[in-house]
C-alpha cells in the first residue's frame, strides 16, 4: 500500500468513514506541522529541553489522534533522547523527524484529493 493510502486509511478508520472529518483533520494538521516542527527545532538549538518535550508530547498526541503510528514512533524516539538529555542525539533524531514529517507534508495535496474523490 502506498504511503498515502496508509494514511488516508487511518484517518478513516479514526473519523469512522468520514471523510468530511478526515478532511479537515488533515488539513488542521498539515496547517499545525510547520508551526510545531519550528518551535520543536528552536527550543532543541536553544537547548530547553524541557519545552521540547513538551513541544514533542502534543506533536504525538496529534500524530495519535489520526493514527499515524510510524510519524509518532520518530517523534517518540526524539521526546525518549531529549529524557536522557542528549542533546548531540537529539540533533541526529530531529533530523529524523523533519524528515518524515516533510514527506508526508508533501503528500498533502494527494491525500486530500483521495478524500475528496
Amino acid at each position: 500500500m502506498s504511503d498515502e493510502l496508509v494514511y488516508v486509511e487511518a484517518m478513516l478508520t479514526r473519523t469512522m468513514g468520514n471523510k468530511s472529518l478526515a478532511i479537515i483533520l488533515f488539513k488542521k494538521l498539515f496547517f499545525e506541522l510547520p508551526q510545531q516542527m519550528a518551535e520543536i527545532e528552536q527550543a532543541i538549538v536553544g537547548k530547553e529541553v524541557v519545552i521540547a518535550q513538551k513541544k514533542l508530547h502534543k506533536l504525538q498526541g496529534s500524530l495519535d489522534f489520526c493514527g499515524f503510528l510510524e510519524l509518532k514512533r520518530v517523534a517518540k524516539n526524539l521526546e525518549s533522547v531529549l529524557w536522557d538529555n542528549n542533546l548531540e542525539k537529539a540533533c541526529g533524531e530531529l533530523l529524523l523527524l523533519v524528515g518524515e514529517i516533510k514527506r508526508f507534508s508533501g503528500l498533502q495535496d494527494v491525500i486530500l484529493s483521495k478524500l475528496e474523490d
